[in-house]
């Protein structure tokens, strides 16, 4: 039995400030095979802007990256393990931190 192609989908990722100083656009298209999570998008990200990705922290260690990192989807909240759907934008921002 044949097994089905994976289908290349394309997903906005929105940066904001300090990542976005990397970049000369606040929003870049990211295209990756489905099904895809937000760590699987993220990586793309990085190894195709390598100065991106030296400018955030790692997320081998998920729960440190998430201390530093707010992940959006939408307009909701996110994980790097969340499943991301052709056309979504995940947005990249600075953890916010009171005290």
């Amino acid at each position: 039995m044949r097994e089905p192609q994976s289908r290349t989908i394309e997903v906005d990722v929105r940066l904001y400030s300090p990542y976005n100083d990397e970049s000369e656009e606040d929003t870049l298209k990211v295209r990756v095979k489905e099904p895809a999570k937000i760590k699987t998008v993220l990586q793309a990200l990085f190894e195709k802007h390598q100065k991106l990705g030296e400018s955030v922290p790692a997320f081998e260690n998920e729960e440190s990256f998430l201390r530093e990192i707010l992940l959006l989807k939408g307009d909701v909240i996110a994980d790097l393990s969340d499943s991301v759907e052709d056309g979504e934008t995940i947005h990249v921002l600075p953890a916010i931190v009171s005290g």
